[in-house]
């Protein structure tokens, strides 16, 4: 495989966002939060160029859903309950997308799927009875859609594992960023119906580009794995 190819270009704006949580800065945190995404969509676009688009391609999807983080990201500087539950949607249809783009093409399920599953499974459930006394009316149906959107991408980046077309240094990114992001998610879920406190600002935003940059990288790296294969293969 030829060298990793990582977003280390987005890494200083992260950054900068999580000196202006850790030191209260809200004007450079909400400026620096959605542009780290911004740069990361431009990295992305940048490092995946040649690539076949169009809806079959794994390339639009992750894009696409690139841009509904970003939509979320921009509406969850808000506050209230209306801007929340469109941050809400929006991360939903990003997840979406993500889960699109890990299963083009489609691999039917193995047993390691099985044991993702039960994994992830279980975790929903206790995460979502925790969550069940603090919410209520439609609520409750909303954050159980988008725990299930979740935990299928989280359980989808685990996938590669299994896909023939996923080099393992790429797989490990994806998946791990899935599970990452899985952690984010559910700091904040506490945060906002469990316990609200801001103890959970930085570590629910750590988490969360770190899970982006994982994500995002398995992807990079799976796409230039195949491009070189592909050019090792093409008869002169």
């Amino acid at each position: 495989m030829t060298r990793l190819r990582l977003p280390w270009v987005a890494l200083p704006m992260a950054i900068i966002n999580w000196v202006s949580i850790a030191e209260h800065w809200t004007t450079l945190k909400n400026i620096s939060k959605p542009t780290t995404i911004v740069i990361l969509i431009v990295w992305f676009l940048f490092e995946t160029r040649g690539q076949p688009g169009g809806m079959k391609s794994p390339r639009t999807w992750f894009a696409v859903g690139l841009v509904f983080s970003l939509a979320g990201d921009v509406l969850l500087i808000g506050s209230g309950s209306t801007a929340f539950d469109l941050g809400l949607a929006a991360f939903l249809l990003a997840h979406v997308c993500y889960i699109n783009g890990f299963n083009r093409p489609w691999v039917p399920p193995g047993r390691l799927t099985a044991v993702f599953v039960i994994v992830l499974g279980a975790y929903a459930v206790v995460l979502y009875s925790i969550l069940y006394s603090h919410i209520s009316g439609l609520l409750k149906v909303a954050v159980a859609v988008y725990a299930i959107g979740l935990c299928t991408m989280v359980l989808s980046s685990l996938e590669t594992w299994r896909r023939p077309d996923w080099v393992k240094v790429a797989a490990l990114f994806a998946s791990v960023g899935g599970v990452i992001f899985l952690s984010s998610d559910s700091m904040l879920a506490i945060q906002q119906f469990v316990r609200p406190t801001s103890a959970f600002d930085l570590p629910v935003m750590v988490t969360y580009y770190l899970g982006q940059f994982g994500i995002i990288a398995g992807v990079v790296n799976r796409g230039w794995h195949a491009t070189t294969v592909a050019a090792s293969t093409t008869p002169p």
